[in-house]
């Protein structure tokens, strides 16, 4: 059993961790994924500019208004609203005349010329991942469980069973990671 100064340690770390990542981290992840909404937002610009996807189409407005609709309201996309909207959207399916955002914007993209097609597809999915990495790092409950998945896979193949065979496999990791980037463990 463990000691109630040892309980109450663990617990402050855990606040601690907790108030660092609501307070300082968050902004900070909030600040970077709408630098990068901006920078696709500025590549589907080019691809106007250079006229493979004309400024008057519905194809680019609807991917405009998608970005500048994330980007004002990129502090309210939490985990939770992620989920409501999930619940709300298979309530809105039985209606007959339901039309899936993603396949609206599919049917949109896939009117365009080929080379546009390829280049739109790609800003939509970078689009996508960013906006779940953001939900999986703002969201610390979702950030812990895929962290565990993650460290789970990665160690799945080595199966520890005690302290010391963790840190033979930790220094095994590290030692193949410095073989991989040298750069990075000179640094």
């Amino acid at each position: 059993m463990h000691s109630p100064l040892h309980i109450a340690v663990v617990l402050l770390a855990i606040c601690g961790v907790w108030c660092v990542w609501t307070f300082g981290l968050k902004k900070v992840i909030l600040n970077i994924f709408r630098e990068q909404l901006f920078k696709l937002r500025f590549d589907l610009f080019k691809l106007g500019e250079s006229g493979q996807v004309p400024f008057d189409s519905d194809t680019y407005r609807s991917i405009e208004i998608l970005f500048n609709g994330l980007i004002r309201f990129a502090h309210r996309l939490t985990a939770a609203s992620f989920f409501v909207a999930l619940i709300q959207n298979a309530q809105y399916r039985k209606d007959k005349d339901h039309i899936e955002f993603a396949k609206k914007m599919e049917l949109k993209i896939s009117r365009m010329p080929l080379s546009s097609q390829e280049a739109l597809s790609e800003i939509v999915k970078k689009v996508n991942n960013a906006v779940w990495i953001y939900i999986v790092f703002t969201s610390f409950p979702l950030l812990l469980l895929c962290t565990s998945l993650a460290l789970t896979r990665r160690f799945r193949d080595k199966h520890v069973s005690t302290r010391e065979e963790l840190y033979l496999a930790v220094e095994e990791e590290a030692y193949v990671r410095e073989l991989r980037y040298p750069a990075m463990a000179a640094a």
